[in-house]
């Protein structure tokens, strides 16, 4: 059976140039970056050319930049820190539209006292600025926001969140993992405080990102115990992986020119190709794409009529894998020749609610 794969929002494939640069760390150049003798400053070199890769990716200096276990890691670093360096002010501004990562993370220092303030999004997914601009005052340690959304495919103008909270003297983190490797990047002219990078999002290792750090802001470090990472993220580094999202990066700044006329022509096949499975289109009266704001990453939402999961069961031979939910659960079929689908709970159904595009 063929599989054809239309999750890159959760994960992307790790590009062959990629791999290659990572295999002889994973088994000739497998010294300890830390080490003095030779053998392991080959490692420390290739961590040194991985930044300088990154860092022209973004657009900002290589000494701004901490390499993490992750996405979810650095979002946590970015949160501990503005915190830490911003007390005794216990307000943080979001919006109701973010990844759990920074939900998770904000529901949890809740219970410590923090205070959140959630901006809401209009009826196209689009940040709502007059609400962000009232949400902003000398209470608020700082605003975390995401760049491009990983559901709807909605970009926020992080620039101009960027200006409203300079201007209101707030600072400001991105979570750019979604974006990045689809749009351009410049997050020195874009005004980012602290921004999020996630390796596996544009065709990089996962269990590798970064943290992108302004120059003259202080981290407060979430793992201790080395002097890693100039003393701002202990622990051995993941070498093969910080080479990966290096050559990860240098190959996506070099296929940016291609991205916005491939995806358009991915978008339209796709959009086209997608069908209801044979037997419960008496179930779907309409389709079609949710949260069309200005400027999608290359996102199909595809929303129809709720059909109960129910009316999905058939013949075997029909049906590869069987989607068998309680009978609360709704299916959005997001599907390449009815084999596929995505499914939604009403508990994971928190993007689409504030935004206007859970039809009933």
């Amino acid at each position: 059976m063929q599989v054809v794969y239309l999750d890159n929002n959760a994960t992307t494939k790790p590009d062959p140039q990629v791999v290659a640069a990572m295999v002889p760390f994973l088994q000739e150049l497998y010294g300890n970056p830390s080490s003095a003798h030779r053998f392991g400053q080959r490692s420390r070199q290739a961590i040194d050319e991985a930044r300088a890769q990154l860092a022209d990716f973004l657009g900002c200096s290589d000494r701004e930049l901490i390499f993490t276990g992750g996405g979810t890691e650095a979002s946590n670093t970015a949160f501990r820190s503005l915190l830490a360096a911003r007390a005794p002010r216990t307000v943080v501004v979001t919006s109701t539209v973010e990844h759990s990562a920074t939900k998770q993370m904000c529901e949890k220092h809740v219970d410590a006292g923090l205070d959140v303030r959630s901006v809401g999004v209009h009826d196209d997914g689009t940040l709502d600025m007059d609400a962000l601009a009232s949400a902003l005052d000398d209470d608020v340690a700082f605003c975390t926001m995401m760049w491009a959304n990983n559901e709807t495919g909605v970009l926020f103008d992080v620039a101009q969140i960027a200006d409203i909270c300079r201007e209101k003297g707030v600072p400001f983190h991105c979570d750019a993992t979604q974006a990045l490797g689809k749009i351009p990047a410049d997050f020195h002219r874009l005004g980012f405080d602290m921004a999020t990078i996630a390796s596996h999002k544009f065709h990089g290792p996962k269990g590798v990102g970064a943290l992108f750090v302004r120059k003259g802001l202080r981290v407060d470090p979430l793992l201790v115990g080395g002097p890693q990472e100039r003393a701002r993220r202990g622990g051995t580094e993941n070498v093969p992986g910080i080479v990966g999202l290096g050559k990860a990066a240098e190959v996506a700044k070099d296929k940016l020119p291609d991205m916005a006329r491939v995806e358009k022509v991915l978008f339209n096949q796709t959009w086209y190709q997608i069908r209801v499975p044979e037997g419960v289109t008496s179930y779907v009266s309409k389709a079609f794409v949710n949260a069309q704001g200005d400027g999608e990453t290359g996102t199909i939402n595809q929303d129809r009529t709720p059909v109960k999961a129910a009316s999905l069961r058939g013949p075997g031979e029909s049906y590869r894998e069987q989607l068998l939910l309680s009978k609360d659960d709704t299916v959005t079929i997001l599907a390449e020749e009815g084999n596929y689908y995505k499914v939604v709970s009403p508990k994971d159904a928190f993007v689409f609610i504030p935004a206007g595009t859970l039809r009933k």
